[in-house]
């Protein structure tokens, strides 16, 4: 979904700014909806063991465009912690409202996309861009939804890619936190008319919130921002919210 955020941003066009509130809308509902759909079966779940804990979806597009696609996790998945001090050219983005962090590309402008928590993006490549969301869930942990390599191509099916694009899983990872909060990273590419799309998305889930943080390059320019861009996802991490701040609060449903 970055993707329509960032060329409507570059653009700055009223009228794409109306387009992408809309599509923006459509895949948080989708993923709201996907959600919701587990949360409601959980019950379900208790009373028989041979009800599926991931959210059923049509796997026959996928079984053929993964079926030579190896999924490595060697160079994906680095441990947070691994970034205490803020490395050079990266500045650190705190939210203690909803209770995470990470660090983006020095230069990278903040940009204000409705539907989304945080948005920063490069003014030159609209490719290059970092977005996070967060959505109310009831489930607890992500491992009662899936694997990584199963929550990934839920993601790529649902939210994270357009009906005109051909999405490809490269490879699905977990790490975990000195807390113990697990978080999913998948590797991935987005096929378009006119561009290809190379990204990363970490997830999380805390406190009756689902977090998602997306990042990612035109394909063209992967080998030269590769690195930066797997800091942004390695270095997201949840963090306490402040009590009583706006946003902290956890919904009920």
């Amino acid at each position: 979904w970055i993707m329509s955020v960032s060329n409507c941003a570059v653009r700055g066009r009223v009228a794409h700014k109306s387009c992408t509130h809309s599509f923006k809308k459509s895949r948080r509902h989708n993923l709201a909806s996907a959600l919701a759909s587990h949360d409601a079966s959980s019950s379900s779940r208790s009373a028989s063991s041979k009800q599926p804990a991931v959210v059923q979806m049509d796997r026959r597009a996928f079984s053929i465009m993964l079926s030579s696609v190896p999924l490595s996790i060697s160079s994906l998945v680095t441990p947070a912690a691994a970034f205490a001090k803020t490395p050079s050219g990266f500045t650190v983005k705190k939210d203690l409202q909803d209770g995470y962090e990470f660090l983006y590309p020095f230069g990278w402008t903040e940009v204000e996309v409705q539907g989304q928590d945080t948005v920063y993006k490069d003014v030159i490549e609209p490719l290059e861009s970092v977005s996070v969301n967060v959505i109310p869930t009831q489930t607890e942990r992500l491992s009662d939804i899936g694997s990584p390599e199963d929550v990934g191509k839920q993601l790529l099916s649902k939210v994270l890619t357009s009906p005109s694009q051909s999405p490809k899983l490269v490879g699905a990872g977990v790490r975990q936190d000195k807390d113990g909060n697990d978080y999913y990273t998948i590797e991935y590419l987005t096929k378009a008319p006119n561009y290809i799309r190379h990204g990363l998305t970490v997830i999380a889930i805390k406190n009756g919130k689902f977090f998602i943080c997306n990042t990612g390059s035109n394909e063209k320019r992967w080998d030269a921002m590769k690195d930066k861009l797997k800091v942004v996802v390695n270095s997201f991490t949840l963090v306490p919210a402040l009590s009583g701040a706006v946003g902290a609060t956890i919904p009920t449903f």
